[in-house]
């Protein structure tokens, strides 16, 4: 026997089923069996597991099984009654039938999809939870104010903040310190905590991309700098670019522009204003030439950053400890 908490996490990982519904005459019993296995590799111990089943309006049909599940090399076998004896359940043509755990506050949480019953036997493959340590997915729900509390089970929100690997062993084995080394938490202050040795990702308001792996698809992958302090840098997983505008050309249109010239001749002392270039007098002209702008006018434009279209979600990230 393990403790309920140890029991919770094993049934996060592989379970292949068969579904076979045996009902004859007023039999509704039938038997459902699978394979349960831990990440950990763990194929021996006792889980508590319950039955429901659904019709198709999805509204719940006979009665809620609870079955303490002993594991056997990571094989089990049970027979259910959720239909409470009750043939008439049955009489449907379609019904689903919905597995899930229970932990120690008895709570529950589905491991697998509903599934739909046949009178033969039917296999089916889930990974309840995530999956893999550091895997990251998108997540469309409300975080609540302490940042994690209604996230499913085993997931953190890629907020960047300091973690302890004694805490989140299985992440610090995928991740490492590839974004920060938990000295400082992500508005760049220290972190007083000494158990804090690595960063989760900060993804607030960042788009992801792969890691050039010298592909030549990144121009500038040496030059990714560390998401935080002791994190990767470079062309390295973790590792940040802020925003840039690519080399580019602008074009200039001129409009063209003109100058007004004047002159003033001079009094010749009697015969009236001179024309040309030197009067009788012999007195000088004055020329005079107008300024006047080009009229080219390059203006900014657009706003803060560029951007593609884009919706919000959250991106988190799989630990594989159950909180």
């Amino acid at each position: 026997m393990i403790s309920l908490k140890k029991r919770f996490i094993i049934l996060i990982a592989v379970i292949s089923t068969f579904l076979v519904l045996n009902c004859h005459g007023s039999f509704t019993e039938f038997s459902y069996q699978g394979r349960l296995e831990a990440a950990t590799g763990d194929k021996s111990s006792s889980v508590k597991v319950q039955f429901e089943l659904y019709n198709q309006k999805g509204e719940r049909e006979g009665v809620t099984v609870v079955k303490d599940i002993i594991l056997t090399n990571g094989i089990f076998s049970v027979v259910i009654d959720p239909a409470g004896g009750d043939p008439k359940i049955f009489s449907q043509s379609k019904l689903w039938l919905r597995v899930s755990i229970l932990d120690s506050a008895g709570q529950e949480q589905a491991i697998l999809p509903l599934q739909l019953l046949s009178n033969v036997p039917v296999a089916s493959y889930a990974r309840f939870g995530g999956g893999f340590p550091g895997e990251i997915k998108a997540w469309a729900g409300q975080l609540k104010k302490d940042g994690r509390n209604n996230l499913p089970p085993g997931w953190l929100p890629c907020n960047g903040i300091p973690v302890s690997s004694m805490k989140y062993k299985a992440l610090f084995e995928a991740i490492g310190q590839a974004w920060g080394d938990g000295s400082m938490d992500p508005n760049g202050i220290h972190d007083e905590d000494p158990t804090t040795d690595f960063n989760l990702p900060d993804l607030r308001g960042r788009f992801l991309r792969g890691v050039d792996q010298q592909s030549g698809n990144d121009p500038d992958a040496e030059l990714r700098i560390e998401s935080n302090v002791g994190g990767n840098f470079g062309n390295m997983v973790g590792s940040i670019q802020e925003d840039i505008y690519g080399t580019h050309n602008h074009s200039i249109t001129d409009p063209g522009h003109s100058h007004v010239q004047s002159f003033w001749a001079c009094w010749d002392g009697g015969n009236g204003y001179a024309p040309g270039f030197r009067n009788q007098a012999h007195y000088p002209l004055d020329f005079g030439t107008s300024g006047s702008s080009t009229g080219i006018q390059i203006n900014d434009n657009g706003g803060k950053e560029t951007r593609p279209k884009n919706a919000y979600i959250y991106w988190i990230i799989y630990t594989g400890v159950m909180e």
